[in-house]
This record gives C-alpha cells, structure tokens and sequence, in this order.
C-alpha cells in the first residue's frame, strides 16, 4: 500500500505541476508573506488547491464595491447551518440549490450557479452571501474583484471531514465539486489513500484562505466545537445586523446530534 500511496503522490504532483503553468504567478503575489504562508509556496500539491480556488481572478475586468459575503470553507462543514443564519436575518443567500430570499422565500440557483462557474462574476452582484460549491472556487477572483468583499471560513476536523466527504460526495476535493475526483481516475489506490489525500488537500485550502484574506475580513468558526450563541456572535459581527433572540438553527441542532453519536 505505501508504495501505491507513494506513486499515487508523484503523479499528483506531475499533475498540479502541468496544471499550474499559467496560474501559480498570479497567487503567489496575494499571498501572504508570513512564515506559514511561505511554507506552502514550498509544496507542489498547494499548487493544485490555488489553482481550484482561483479559477477567474483575470478575466472579470473591473471591482465593485459591493459587500458580499462569501463562504470560503468547503462544503460538508456546517455550510447550511450558516446559510440559516444569514437568511434568518432576512439577506438574500445563495447555498448550492437555492437563492434564498429571507427566511421564506427562495428559488432554483442552478442556472446562475453555472453561470458563476463559467466565470460570470456578475450574478454575485444579486446576493448578500454565498456559501457551499462554488463559492471556495472564488476565494482569489471575489479578493481581487470586491475589495469590501467578506469571508466566513467553516472549519471541521480534518479527518472526520474527509471521511463524510468521501462517503456523501464521493470524494469532490476542495476547489469544486468537479474540479478533481479521487475515484476512477486513481483506480489503484484504495480507499484509505484517497481520505489521506482529501485530508492534506482539505487543510491546504483552509491553510490558502488564511493567506490570502486580510485579517480583518475573514471570520473562522468550527460549528462542532462552538456553542450557537457563538455562531449567533460571528454572522452579527460579519452582517452587523442584530439576530432575533428567539432565532434557533434547526441545522446547528441537527450537528450536535450527529456529533453526540459520532456521526458528525
């Protein structure tokens, strides 16, 4: 198995080398220069995570100020539970199917979130906030384009993470849900080996986003390990609008749930 594992990881890095050529100039200049920011620009395989998460920085042609709100953790981290909250607070949100208009009212997302995908920056003018795939696919182009953009990074512990990951969506990588599949396309490797690479790949782009957001505009939070109130805190401070003090998250319940039985 190791040596399946160790051929496995060399190919991937021929990958994200010939995958790279065009892109990795343009991100190594919004990086940060800190000494684990530095550290990445070491290994090939963050190469491939930049490059899932730049897609369009080039070709949108202009900024806006708009403050749109983008949910730059990968799915499977408590996405809807934060989506709930936004709404809650009557914004309009996009999260994977549906454009939410308020806590009541919403629509299909699918038309515009392909056209999001083929580099329409345009369609997030429309939105309040935006979570889940392909929102983390727009971390460099939303930081170039809408400098009063905000962040929402939705952590998970990392090996629970790949773990669901692989089991609910068959092992979409960070970047988007059909950027790189470990599956037919790695048929050699086991299961096991393709968790270990959605791990390394998983706090990689944590690690980018970290990097590449101002400080001040980025906001972190780990649904699992935090309380509701601190949720409820966090989507204040990025909105500055004031949650209901009745407002309970369905969602958030729901994780804890899991969670408690080791599901989560």
């Amino acid at each position: 198995a190791a040596g399946v594992w160790e051929g496995g990881m060399a190919a991937r890095a021929l990958l994200v080398a010939l995958l790279l050529v065009q892109r990795v100039g343009a991100w190594e200049k919004g990086v940060s220069s800190s000494a684990p920011c530095a550290s990445l620009l070491a290994r090939n395989d963050t190469g491939f995570v930049a490059r899932g998460m730049t897609m369009w920085a080039d070709d949108f042609g202009r900024t806006s100020d708009h403050p749109i709100i983008i949910g730059v953790g990968q799915g499977t981290t408590a996405t809807h539970t934060i989506n709930h909250a936004l709404m809650s607070l009557g914004l309009t949100t996009a999260h994977w199917f549906y454009i939410h208009r308020g806590p009541t009212e919403r629509e299909p997302f699918t038309r515009k979130r392909v056209e999001l995908e083929k580099g329409n920056l345009t369609v997030l003018l429309e939105l309040d906030a935006i979570l889940d795939t392909p929102a983390p696919s727009l971390l460099w182009s939303v930081a170039k384009v809408f400098p009063n953009a905000r962040f929402i990074l939705s952590l998970r512990d990392t090996v629970t993470w790949a773990r669901r990951r692989m089991d609910t969506h068959g092992g979409a990588t960070p970047g988007s849900s059909r950027r790189f599949y470990m599956q037919k396309s790695c048929s050699e490797a086991t299961r096991r080996e393709r968790v270990l690479v959605l791990e390394d790949l998983f706090a990689l782009s944590n690690m980018l986003v970290q990097c590449v957001v101002p400080r001040d505009r980025l906001w972190v939070v780990n649904v699992w390990e935090e309380s509701e109130e601190s949720i409820v805190r966090l989507v204040e401070d990025v909105t500055g609008l004031r949650m209901p003090p009745s407002y309970r998250s369905p969602s958030f319940a729901k994780a804890k749930r899991k969670a408690a039985r080791g599901e989560a």
